[in-house]
């Protein structure tokens, strides 16, 4: 069976992030979710810092299901957040996008790993033009992006393919890390003790 492809504005709204001021007077806080933050397939709370929030729409704060998709630069980055865990309200900053899908019609977690893979990467790809060597995602092409909808229920096999790979990934990417810390220390004892 193969499946139906439809275009992004037929199954979600998307959206530009808001310009998060610099400016500390601001009254008001929220956290912002920016580029890097966009690491692992779900945004957490521990890698958001907080900023001056001023009094922003509703319309702006982020909600559980949605994406959030860097909008400069390659490789495209997309996460789903994970609802109102913080007490402060959460944006995502305006070099990010963000996706609100119908998820009756397709799963949060599914259509985010599916920008993140190898195949949704050669899908924008195209999408990018170049502003002052910045590369941005043409939002009105990427609205217009036809994305394959399998049923829901293959949807969810294939989101929880995508978790399972990011955990991987993930404990890989510690074990890395420790080799690497190990490798220094090691390192750094040798050449201590050869200069004793």
């Amino acid at each position: 069976m193969r499946p139906n492809f439809m275009r992004l504005t037929e199954v979600a709204s998307v959206r530009q992030g808001p310009a998060v001021p610099k400016d500390e007077s601001t009254n008001g806080r929220c956290l912002s979710v920016g580029v890097t933050d966009l690491v692992s397939l779900m945004v957490g709370p521990n890698s958001l810092q907080p900023a001056p929030c001023p009094n922003w729409p509703q319309k702006h704060m982020l909600r559980d299901g949605e994406i959030i998709v860097s909008n400069r630069n390659r490789p495209l980055r997309a996460s789903v957040f994970e609802g109102q865990w913080a007490d402060l309200p959460v944006v995502a900053a305006n070099q990010c996008l963000v996706i609100s899908p119908n998820q009756d019609m397709v799963r949060p977690v599914y259509l985010a790993g599916l920008l993140r893979s190898g195949y949704g990467q050669v899908l924008v790809d195209s999408l990018y033009t170049v502003s002052t060597s910045i590369s941005l995602i043409n939002i009105k092409a990427f609205n217009d992006l036809a994305i394959p909808l399998p049923p829901l229920e293959v949807q969810d096999l294939i989101a929880q393919t995508f978790i399972e790979h990011q955990e991987y990934v993930s404990a890989l990417t510690e074990e890395i890390t420790l080799a690497n810390t190990l490798l220094t220390a090691t390192l750094a004892r040798v050449l201590e003790v050869g200069r004793a």
